[in-house]
């Protein structure tokens, strides 16, 4: 009969008359009760309905409509789990028990029956905002979140697979980037081919102590590879060897490598964990650096003397140890190996062996110098002895030297850190972080030159201009500069807990003056620039901008985002970028222009430009974007009724045209053939 001849909700109501059998064709409609839809419950009763729902039907109600979305992330996450895995031409995401299959094409294999299939050109895209919708929940407590990165098939070459592999970890990057911090109990990656930043994007947006297990990717890392010195330089005039272009390449790899390691093992996240999973070896870190944690499980070790003693000095000398499971291919001649440091006991099963080793008594360990000063000065007074006569005596005394009537007075000339030498106090810098060398800058005019010579391992920078204080992140170390009577709990607390706090009445003169030591260093390479102004205050952006205007060199930035009332602040500093280093920007603001995306103006914009692709537009509402878009472009019927399409034809050229897409909350603006 056609579509047209009547309405769904008409038929129902004849429908169930005639099952009924009343069959009065003169029968008014109107005076059937009024049934409300699902959309005009109130919000309480939906959400009720809702959380009775499956995860699978929750993702299916959300994107019905902008109200339901609204619902759904507001309610409180009962998911235990999510895991996400890559494939070269599909992903699959996991919540819970529910599987939701991201692809081009329908020919994805899958096991089982109840499996969402979203079937997209953009599948990769609408597989990471789902991933991520429920993360941004702050009532979530995961057990686990797994990310697993599969290997291609073998008909496509290396370097491709690994193009493809960066391409998607950097998009994940991007997601994970809007998160704030996830409650997540148990960490896994798995990569066929792991790098060690892969972890350190995710460790950043757990939530510290909250995390509890960590389970790294299999790195075939050993501590020889990293232990490489630069080799000497050739003599003037002579051609570098091949062995010396290895070696210095070894030696790259080495610094890279440990740099990265540095920035995963610097977290709270990790300092806090309590278990460890590792797969083929385990002394690529230092032992400082593993000895906070309870558990360990390492997989496919291969074991010998060395390394098990190893393992016996860790674990005698951690005060947190519990328990460590080994697997290994050779583990039939380890007990050769134990029972040449350990006691065998009597199992009474031939198939297992125990081995005991006592751990010597911690009362007979010399305790650190300055804590053994302590406590002589408690009882004595700190005016009875100077730490360094301390320091003096303490050693003679632990090396059986015990004569009182020794003239220390030769020994009172050992060296201070002022007078270390300067490559010595470099390497005592490289290591401090950034409170610390912003410490170190204001002792001395030595040492501000020292610090401000050094090259920065920054990735990062974030700053926050607000009205009453300035907010400084370089990668991880928070710094907050404010004025002396600035009430931090109003409002602002979040912020405070987690950063080394300056206060000040020139607060804002010591923020700029801490950015300029970043910013003037030509060894800085940064991967994101973020700036965010909250504040009303010219001056304070005048006087940014006058910073960056006056280096003496373009700065190394790859991505940079700008949240302003007025984003064209941006304008001003992009030429103090360096070109063809910067590859993306983001532009936030208030809203109040968000019109401009789907009006005339943005049609002029990108249809007169020749370089001009797509443009993404994430917006809080399209109510009226339509109205505007049917004004000046042709509408085009699409099967979903949830997604809106126009075009416009572009003036003087003959088979092009701007296709405007509106897609929930996004406007996706594209230049296509027609």
């Amino acid at each position: 009969m056609g579509y047209e001849a009547i309405t769904l909700k008409e038929f129902e109501i004849w429908y169930n008359r005639f099952s009924r059998g009343e069959f009065d064709l003169e029968y008014d409609i109107r005076l059937e009760p009024k049934t409300r839809d699902f959309c005009q419950l109130p919000t309480c009763v939906i959400e009720k309905v809702l959380e009775k729902t499956s995860y699978k039907d929750q993702l299916t109600v959300r994107k019905v409509s902008r109200d339901l979305k609204s619902i759904v992330d507001s309610m409180r996450s009962s998911l235990k789990s999510i895991e996400m895995i890559w494939h070269s031409d599909h992903i699959k995401c996991r919540f819970d028990d529910h599987l939701v299959v991201y692809s081009k094409k329908e020919n994805i294999k899958c096991v089982g029956d109840d499996v969402i299939r979203v079937i997209d050109k953009n599948y990769e895209g609408l597989a990471l905002r789902d991933w991520k919708f429920p993360m941004r929940n702050p009532k979530l407590r995961l057990d686990i979140l797994k990310i697993e990165c599969k290997e291609p098939s073998n008909r496509m070459r290396e370097n491709t697979k690994i193009e493809k592999l960066s391409e998607f970890v950097m998009d994940l990057h991007d997601a994970i980037e809007s998160i704030w911090r996830v409650n997540v109990q148990k960490l896994q990656i798995d990569s066929f081919h792991p790098k060690i930043n892969h972890v350190e994007y995710i460790l950043q947006h757990l939530v510290p102590g909250y995390l509890k297990s960590i389970v790294m990717p299999d790195f075939d890392l050993k501590r020889d590879e990293l232990n490489v010195e630069m080799p000497t330089d050739p003599a003037p005039g002579v051609e570098p060897s091949e062995a010396y272009k290895r070696a210095k390449s070894n030696y790259w790899r080495a610094w890279s490598l440990k740099n990265d390691i540095y920035e995963v093992i610097k977290f709270k996240q990790w300092k806090e964990a309590e278990e460890l999973h590792l797969k083929y070896n385990w002394d690529y870190f230092y032992d400082e650096d593993l000895i906070h944690f309870k558990r360990f499980h390492f997989t496919d070790c291969n074991l010998d003397r060395k390394r098990l003693i190893h393992l016996r000095e860790i674990f005698s000398e951690s005060t947190n140890f519990e328990l460590c499971t080994l697997t290994s291919p050779n583990f039939q001649i380890c007990s050769e190996y134990l029972e040449s440091f350990c006691e065998k006991l009597d199992s009474g099963d031939p198939s297992v062996l125990i081995l005991n080793y006592k751990i010597p008594d911690d009362s007979n360990k010399i305790k650190p110098v300055f804590e053994t000063y302590k406590s002589f000065c408690e009882v004595m007074g700190y005016e009875a002895i100077t730490l360094k006569e301390f320091d003096i005596w303490y050693h003679r005394f632990s090396r059986g030297e015990f004569d009182l009537e020794h003239n220390i007075g030769p020994n009172m000339s050992a060296l201070e850190f002022s007078n270390l030498p300067t490559d010595a106090i470099g390497k005592i810098i490289e290591k401090c972080d950034l409170k610390e060398q912003l410490t170190l800058r204001k002792v001395s005019k030595n040492l501000h030159s020292l610090v401000d010579e050094q090259k920065i391992a920054y990735k990062s920078i974030e700053i926050y201009l607000e009205d009453s204080f300035i907010f400084c992140a370089h990668n991880d170390k928070k710094v907050v500069y404010a004025s002396e009577n600035l009430d931090e709990k109003k409002g602002y607390g979040y912020i405070f807990k987690r950063s080394f706090i300056i206060r000040s009445e020139d607060y804002v003169k010591i923020a700029l003056n801490d950015l300029s030591i970043a910013l003037k260093n030509p060894k800085l390479r940064l991967e994101f620039f973020d700036l965010k102004v909250f504040s009303d205050s010219n001056d304070i952006m005048n006087r940014l901008e006058s910073l960056l205007k006056h280096q003496n060199h373009k700065q190394y930035v790859k991505r940079v985002s700008v949240y302003s009332e007025s984003p064209e602040c941006l304008l001003s500093g992009l030429p103090c970028l360096r070109p063809k280093v910067l590859e993306g920007i983001s532009i936030y603001g208030s809203g109040e222009d968000r019109d401009f995306w789907a009006s005339k103006e943005s049609e002029r914009l990108f249809s007169t430009s020749t370089e001009f692709e797509s443009c993404t537009v994430e917006l809080l509402g399209l109510e009226n974007c339509s109205e505007y878009l049917e004004s000046f472009c042709e509408k085009v019927d699409t099967k979903y009724t949830s997604v809106l399409l126009y075009r416009f034809k572009i003036p003087d050229e003959t088979n092009k045209v701007l296709e405007f897409k509106l897609d929930k909350d996004e406007i996706i603006i594209k230049k296509k053939n027609f």
